[in-house]
């Protein structure tokens, strides 16, 4: 509902997909007062359109555009019990087995934006934050026999392919964020005879903790030089060779 059908043409031709007669797209920029819902007639032309083409599954990208088109509020409650339930009986008349709704989150990104009706209606959710200090995408699931902790997401530029990484997410971002500063610190010190503790921390990104750990690890691992002296510490890069 809110992608140009050029761009997801080219995202589909970037994904390599064959089986095109699988996929039904349809690019409703501009035209999400089609899908109606509010009215009987509209939700049965929406579920013969569904069983016309033997849809299974129904991905609805994103949400908040065809909420305000149908006049509801994505912070009330009962506008959005109303949605589910136009929704849900559309897509069972048209005989849909599966749906995904994609939908924004809040600013803090921890959870959906809107009411919280909309972590009630569905079997499972799926949410997926980025975290911008290590630079990386997290996915979470939970619901109905569904239970995913903390993931690293994956992406192909290639393909658009998304996959998870194995391990800790929390414990990945660490060591993301750790490689960034030792990065920082040993730029920071080539072609220099000696950088001062200060100045290293003053200019460094991130956190200060995230630092420190990098430093003491640069330095336990021989690759940076600790002096200290009475003005204060000094660091500089291990001869090579």
């Amino acid at each position: 509902l809110e992608g140009a059908p050029s761009t997801v043409r080219a995202w589909m031709r970037t994904a390599g997909i064959v089986d095109v007669e699988k996929i039904m797209v349809a690019s409703l920029r501009g035209k999400v007062s089609s899908i109606e819902l509010t009215t009987p007639e509209g939700r049965t032309r929406f579920a013969d359109l569904l069983r016309a083409n033997d849809i299974g599954t129904v991905i609805l990208d994103p949400l908040a555009p065809l909420l305000a088109v149908l006049g509801l509020d994505e912070n009330s409650n009962g506008d959005i019990a109303k949605f589910f339930g136009w929704w849900n009986e559309a897509l069972v008349s048209g005989g849909v087995e599966n749906d995904l709704i994609a939908h924004h989150a809040g600013h803090g990104g921890g959870r959906s934006r809107g009411a919280s009706r909309l972590l009630d209606e569905p079997d499972a959710i799926w949410t997926m934050q980025r975290d911008e200090q290590a630079n990386l995408r997290v996915l979470r699931a939970m619901g109905r026999d569904v239970e995913l902790g903390d993931s690293v997401i994956t992406f192909d530029d290639g393909t658009g392919a998304m996959g998870l990484l194995d391990g800790n997410a929390t414990e990945i971002a660490q060591e993301r964020l750790v490689t960034l500063q030792e990065n920082y610190i040993m730029g920071a010190l080539l072609g220099k005879r000696a950088v001062s503790r200060a100045g290293l921390f003053r200019d460094a990104p991130g956190v200060v903790q995230d630092t420190e750990t990098a430093l003491n690890g640069l330095v336990s691992r021989g690759l940076v030089i600790h002096t200290a002296t009475g003005a204060g510490d000094y660091y500089s890069e291990a001869p090579r060779g």
